[in-house]
């Protein structure tokens, strides 16, 4: 074999040796460093306070049915559009409400009756309204019944005139 050479690469065993060289720092005036601020003068100069170039929008192209609404517009001072809009907001008048007959108010009446019981069983008085409401709600069934009755004789008469 061969010989081994005399001088062998740097080893984990080996220390280094050390350098000669001298290491030359850079070190920056106290004038030059700057905190991260930036002057009046580096701030214009760099153009933060230079506008921007106007830039107009490009022109809308006005429709022949827009002509027509800015026409009808200055001719008789009313949108159109608003117009209609405004008809179709309009809805046909409701019907007016059913009136209450006789029959309907004593059901409210009945109702009524019933809810100040129950305010009273909240208040713990229902044995003093109990008789006073029952008698009353009697009244008013035995009235109900009376209209009930009526009511059908009524309409037999108008079912027997429309048979015959």
């Amino acid at each position: 074999g061969e010989s081994l050479p005399e001088r062998l690469g740097p080893s984990s065993t080996q220390t280094k040796a050390s350098v000669t060289k001298r290491i030359e720092i850079n070190r920056q005036s106290r004038t030059s460093h700057t905190s991260g601020l930036r002057t009046y003068n580096d701030i214009v100069n760099s153009g933060a306070y230079t506008p921007p170039d106007y830039q107009p929008r490009p022109m809308k192209v006005r429709t022949e049915q827009e002509k027509d609404r800015l026409a009808h517009l200055m001719a008789y001072g009313v949108d159109p559009a608003k117009m209609a809009l405004q008809a179709a907001q309009r809805s046909p008048t409701p019907p007016p409400p059913r009136e209450l007959d006789r029959f309907d108010e004593l059901v409210l009446e009945i109702e009524e009756r019933k809810q100040f019981l129950e305010q009273m069983t909240g208040l713990g008085k229902r044995k003093e309204y109990q008789q006073l409401i029952s008698n009353e709600i009697a009244d008013k069934i035995r009235e109900m019944e009376l209209i009930d009755r009526q009511r059908s004789k009524a309409l037999e008469k108008r079912l027997k005139e429309q048979s015959s």
